[in-house]
């Protein structure tokens, strides 16, 4: 599980800025966390334009390094155009009883100039301006020169498929498969990209297994949702016809409306895209990540879902980012798992803790927070004057 991200002039994070991902005093929601003190998981809320999405991205951005399909040059803009200080991301995680700490720098014109794996305390892997070394086994180095690595790609990576995952360390194959496992999701273009080779398109996934439109049906049921998913193939005697997005239909409870899932309204198709992603990280224990999660859902179905994951999640994590104030209560959410990003000029990206103002779990989280208790509230507001002439 992720217990801390560090971000130092990272797309808008000028600044060294480190996101806690451990619990604090609280002891109300206890489900919301693990049970080794992780959270599992965290709100990004704030301003447009503030910053929020870039976390989302500082994840993502791992997880395309490590264990991503296909690898493309990494698009690192520092904080300003012309700035030549290098870009750092450091990622702390706990697997079982093992802690690790992977941080790469990297140089906009270069490419990576660092990486360091640290297990335990224990440093296993360095990539420096010379090449790479990794200790798999005490006394056992396995060494790469510099010209024998892609300078835009992670020697980590390719360390460990050369080891055959690490075979000898368990814990970083652990690692390796709860970064395969996680997903990263954007209602609003409906992106959905897998890094275990699951397939989540519709056809994929809901016409070919009969069993994930089951587990669907059976979430929905779970939250209380007043459809169901149903495949209905245009000529059932012919058990050959090619699958198509046609067969895929929502019924009503009542029975008295079915649509095809191309003419259901843009909340049912994110719907039917998070859930499966959900269940796959619960199941497999991975991270999930949600970008624009308030694109297309009801302010009470996105508490819904929130609660199913922190109730369903055993080490997996979910981290969203969001504009719904109306998610900010300590029914749903813990002070520790809601992070309010705002941008000041001249420095960048920066974030409020809720619980670091010490709210009592009774108080009204939303209203603080647009009271501006916490942090700066966007003031927008139409020019009188302007709108008159």
């Amino acid at each position: 599980m992720l217990t801390k991200l560090i971000l130092e002039n990272y797309l808008s994070y000028k600044n060294r800025t480190e996101f806690d991902f451990k619990k604090t005093k609280y002891e109300q929601l206890p489900g919301n966390c693990a049970d080794n003190g992780v959270l599992k998981g965290a709100v990004f809320i704030g301003g447009n334009a503030t910053g929020k999405s870039n976390v989302i991205k500082a994840l993502r951005l791992l997880l395309d390094i490590l264990v991503g399909e296909s690898y493309e040059k990494l698009d690192l803009l520092p904080w300003l155009p012309g700035n030549n200080k290098n870009t750092l991301c450091e990622y702390h995680f706990v697997i079982g009883d093992d802690e690790l700490k992977y941080s790469f720098v990297h140089d906009l014109s270069v490419g990576f100039i660092e990486e360091r794996l640290m297990l335990n305390d224990r440093q296993i892997f360095l990539r420096d301006k010379q090449g790479a070394k990794a200790e798999i086994t005490k006394g056992v180095v396995v060494e790469y020169l510099a010209e024998n690595i892609k300078a835009d790609s992670s020697a980590l990576r390719k360390l460990y498929f050369d080891s055959q995952g690490f075979i000898e360390l368990p814990a970083i194959k652990k690692w390796f498969d709860f970064l395969r496992n996680s997903v990263y999701f954007n209602p609003l273009d409906k992106e959905v990209h897998s890094y275990s080779g699951v397939d989540f398109n519709f056809v994929e996934y809901y016409v070919k297994n009969k069993a994930n439109y089951e587990i669907v049906n059976k979430v929905l049921e779970q939250i209380k949702y007043s459809m169901a998913v149903s495949i209905v193939f245009n000529d059932e005697s012919n058990p050959l016809e090619a699958p198509s997005i046609n067969n895929i239909f929502m019924d009503r409870k009542d029975k008295k409306l079915s649509l095809p899932i191309t003419l259901e309204s843009d909340g049912n198709q994110t719907l039917l895209k998070l859930i499966p992603c959900a269940y796959h990280v619960i199941a497999n224990r991975g991270m999930l990540l949600i970008d624009e999660f308030s694109s297309g859902l009801h302010n009470a179905l996105e508490k819904v879902f929130i609660d199913y994951f922190m109730k369903n999640a055993g080490f997996s994590q979910l981290f969203l980012v969001t504009h719904s104030t109306n998610i900010l209560t300590t029914a749903t959410l813990r002070p520790d798992q809601i992070f309010i990003i705002n941008y000041k000029l001249n420095e960048g990206s920066e974030y409020a803790r809720v619980s670091s103002a010490s709210p009592r779990f009774a108080q009204n989280i939303e209203k603080m927070y647009l009271s501006g208790i916490f942090a700066d509230v966007p003031a927008y507001a139409i020019d009188t004057a302007e709108t008159q002439a």
